[in-house]
């Protein structure tokens, strides 16, 4: 999943904030920052590679998890935090152009409900651009991730890297981590906001032949919109439906565009398509 935030920061307001079954302080680094934080419970690094003759920059983040420790994706689902990463601190970039790549997440639950996470060590693709190319430039990420185990902590981090003098392998290899671009064959087609706004038809297409594989879908939205696990899920063919639950929206819903990103999983592999324009019911 890849997300263009104007704002420069990305944080996806779901309705379930924290759950804690136990509340622990904040892990946090702040101040000058260095390249990589530590705690007992996660450990973050920011590497960079060299930037290009157009001036595009590009970094990841990678959040290497403790055994046992799990960390949310853009929208959480019903229980957890989405990360928030701002670069407007940052030297000689453009953060207007900031887009973030997460991995395709999977879901975990307990008597809080399902979340959308990760449970191993990931990586979050980060392109930039410089303002200027011929000069020096240092990316500074102020960081919040939640990160859940049987208890669950705020980390905050302010890390600070320095573009490379050459290509680094571990950022190509983060970029290369996310899901695939949506294609003709392998795409969400559409997305209707039912009449009580409850749940959202989803409508998909697959290139996957195995008609026994429905598959499954990652939903985000804009500011106040989050979403469940599919209710349902039905196949004709190559053509999906997903039935999605709304857990939030905003209170002008019904007369704000939305714009919805989505990851679809199926056969083992993972699709992303940006920009579905949600369908709201007539009158």
């Amino acid at each position: 999943m890849r997300r263009r935030s104007p704002k420069h920061l990305i944080h996806i307001a779901a309705a379930s904030a924290f759950v804690f079954a136990t509340v622990l302080p904040a892990a946090s680094a702040e101040g000058p920052g260095e390249d990589a934080f530590e705690s007992e419970e996660v450990t973050l690094r920011l590497v960079t590679e060299a930037p290009g003759a157009d001036g595009t920059l590009r970094a990841a983040l990678f959040v290497d998890l403790s055994s046992g420790w799990k960390t949310y994706w853009v929208d959480p689902g019903e229980a957890g935090v989405a990360p928030s990463i701002d670069l407007d601190a940052s030297v000689n970039v453009v953060t207007a152009t900031l887009d973030l790549g997460f991995p395709t997440p999977h879901r975990f639950g307990d008597q809080y409900g399902t979340s959308n996470g990760y449970s191993e060590s990931m990586a979050i693709a980060i392109t930039l651009r410089q303002a200027k190319p011929d000069a020096a430039s240092e990316i500074r990420a102020s960081v919040l991730l939640g990160v859940c185990q049987t208890i669950c902590i705020p980390v905050r981090a302010t890390l600070v890297a320095s573009p490379a003098p050459a290509g680094d392998e571990r950022v190509a290899a983060a970029f290369a981590a996310l899901p695939s671009p949506a294609t003709d064959a392998d795409m969400i087609t559409g997305a209707i906001l039912s009449d009580d706004g409850k749940q959202i038809e989803v409508t998909a297409r697959t290139s996957v032949t195995d008609e026994g594989q429905a598959g499954d879908l990652f939903l985000a939205g804009p500011k106040g919109w989050s979403f469940g696990k599919p209710s349902t899920v039905e196949r004709r063919k190559s053509d999906l439906r997903f039935t999605v639950p709304v857990l939030s929206r905003p209170r002008r819903a019904a007369t704000q565009a939305a714009l919805l990103e989505g990851v679809l999983t199926i056969g083992g592999t993972a699709v992303e398509t940006h920009a579905v324009v949600l369908v709201r019911p007539a009158g």
